[in-house]
């Protein structure tokens, strides 16, 4: 996504439907498609962009290049004028490749990695600790389950590896010994160290590296976009089950529109996952200040019904930490359709690049 903004130095911006680029002028529709050229970078995020003879600002969730020559067709005529990169090369290889995640995820790439070095012999080495590193992020949450248990999971997960090691640069506790420790209870710093040890077995550590890599990626673009956050966790289920729920959290702008004097924002979050007696589910949740609003989503009947029984008993519970709770229903739906990942709904918005010129 690019997102235009005016910029001081170049004299007043205009939206191209302004000056004979668009509206009344060209007739700028849905469907058409044009160039633009990328006249400078400006900063990490920013870049100076000609489109149809204006120059315009913009913030940039993909890496674009001084004289780049992108394609754009217009998806968006009305209001904000949105614009669509066609270029698949645009963003090279930093850009989030959503079908590869989906890909390794299907594939529960933490579970069969676990799974392969559980058959080698306990040792002192990196393959080791990178073993305690999955035990530690799947199955030592669940012997105590409590508030922080997915606050364990998600520090655990290797998606914040780098902010990690950033922050003990900062505190002066930088060092081979310090980094070591750290990684020992990140996932991602203990795939680093087996791979730059060069014991990598096979596609097992690699895959799982890319996976984290490329979701990090995602993150990075939809973060700055607008605030989403795309967080795949591995969970064991009581019955010993390792599943990974998919969690994608969102402002929650509609609801923002419609209670304009709420001062705090709100936000959406989406979870799918599969569990061991009731099958897949999905929950998405609406949370703005103390209200929560749920909708749930299941395959089986019988979850239908359990998960229905348990309504009034969630609801106390959240009303005894404060929070007002209102279920919109529990709604039956086919297999396939409740596993969907929430980034197959979001793709249309992460997965291409947008220039969404703003007046």
């Amino acid at each position: 996504m690019i997102r235009s903004v005016p910029h001081l130095n170049s004299g007043t911006v205009a939206d191209p439907r302004r000056s004979g680029a668009g509206g009344d002028g060209a007739g700028l529709k849905p469907g058409m498609v044009f160039k633009a050229t990328v006249v400078k970078t400006l900063d990490p995020g920013s870049v100076m962009v000609r489109i149809n003879g204006r120059e315009m600002t913009a913030r940039t969730q993909v890496p674009l290049r001084q004289g780049t020559v992108v394609s754009l067709k217009v998806r968006q005529a009305s209001g904000p004028l949105v614009l669509q990169v066609l270029d698949q090369r645009v963003g090279g290889r930093f850009s989030p490749r959503i079908g590869r995640i989906l890909s390794i995820l299907h594939g529960n790439p933490w579970k069969t990695l676990l799974a392969h070095l559980n058959q080698k012999p306990s040792a002192l080495d990196d393959l080791g600790r990178l073993k305690a590193a999955l035990d530690g992020l799947i199955r030592e949450p669940w012997r105590d389950p409590g508030p922080e248990m997915l606050r364990t999971v998600i520090d655990r997960s290797g998606l914040f590896w780098e902010s990690k090691l950033r922050r003990l640069l900062e505190t002066n506790r930088s060092g081979k010994e310090s980094a070591s420790l750290l990684a020992q209870k990140d996932l991602k710093g203990a795939l680093a160290k087996c791979i730059t040890g060069g014991k990598d077995n096979g596609d097992l550590i690699r895959r799982l590296f890319s996976l984290l890599e490329q979701v990090q990626r995602f993150n990075h673009v939809a973060r700055q976009e607008d605030g989403r956050l795309f967080l795949p966790l591995p969970l064991q289920l009581p019955d010993g089950e390792t599943n990974v729920a998919q969690i994608l959290i969102r402002p929650d702008r509609e609801e923002a529109k419609q209670r304009p004097e709420d001062s705090e924002g709100g936000f959406r979050l989406s979870l799918v996952m599969a569990l061991s007696a009731m099958g897949p589910l999905r929950i998405d949740l609406s949370v703005r200040q103390n209200r929560i609003r749920s909708v749930f989503m299941v395959a089986r009947e019988a979850s239908r019904q359990v998960i229905l029984a348990q309504m009034p008993q969630l609801g106390q519970r959240l009303a005894d930490q404060g929070f007002s709770f209102e279920c919109s229903g529990c709604l039956l739906r086919d297999a396939k359709t409740v596993s969907r990942s929430p980034l197959i709904d979001d793709g249309a918005k992460a997965g291409a690049a947008q220039i969404d010129c703003m007046a």
